[in-house]
């Protein structure tokens, strides 16, 4: 899908992308969570796991 990309999405979050971590580095955070998160523990996500994984990825955003 074209412009599927952390940089892109973060455009479209309004959020900017710190120089650390990587691009690459957020998406294993991201991914891992929530592979751990529907496949340990057979809960889905939602949206305080969508608000912890921002406050720790984009902390100061406001959201």
């Amino acid at each position: 899908m074209p412009g599927l990309t952390v940089e892109g999405i973060a455009a479209r979050a309004g959020c900017d992308l710190p120089e650390r971590p990587s691009p690459e580095t957020v998406l294993y955070i991201v991914f891992g969570t929530l592979w751990y998160r529907v496949l340990a523990t057979r809960r889905p996500p939602d949206e305080a796991l969508d608000e912890d994984l921002l406050a720790v990825l984009a902390p100061g955003t406001g959201r």
